[in-house]
C-alpha cells in the first residue's frame, strides 16, 4: 500500500505542474482526461492514507504526521489549477 501512495503523490505532483503549464501556456483548457484522471488521483491517494492510517494505529504506531499530510492535501486540493476561474 506504500508504493501505491507514493506513486499517487508522484502522480498528483507531475499532473499539477502538468495543469499550472497548461493555464500559464497559451492552451487554458485541460483535456477532459487529465480532468478525470485527476479526480481518480486524489481518490486513491486519500484511500490508500487512510487504509495506511488504519494499519498504524491498530499497531499504536505514532501518527504525528497526519495533521501535517492532510494540510498539505488540502493546499494541493485548493491550489491546484482549475478550468473554472479561466473563462
Amino acid at each position: 500500500m506504500k508504493h501505491l501512495h507514493m506513486l499517487m503523490a508522484v502522480l498528483t505532483i507531475v499532473l499539477f505542474l502538468y495543469q499550472s503549464y497548461l493555464v500559464l501556456s497559451a492552451n487554458r483548457r485541460a483535456p477532459r482526461v487529465v480532468k478525470i484522471a485527476t479526480h481518480i488521483i486524489y481518490a486513491l491517494l486519500i484511500v490508500s492514507g487512510a487504509i495506511m492510517l488504519m494499519q498504524l494505529m491498530s499497531v499504536n504506531a505514532p501518527v504525528q504526521w497526519v495533521f501535517a499530510k492532510i494540510i498539505l492535501l488540502c493546499i494541493c486540493i485548493f491550489t491546484s489549477p482549475c478550468d473554472s476561474l479561466y473563462w
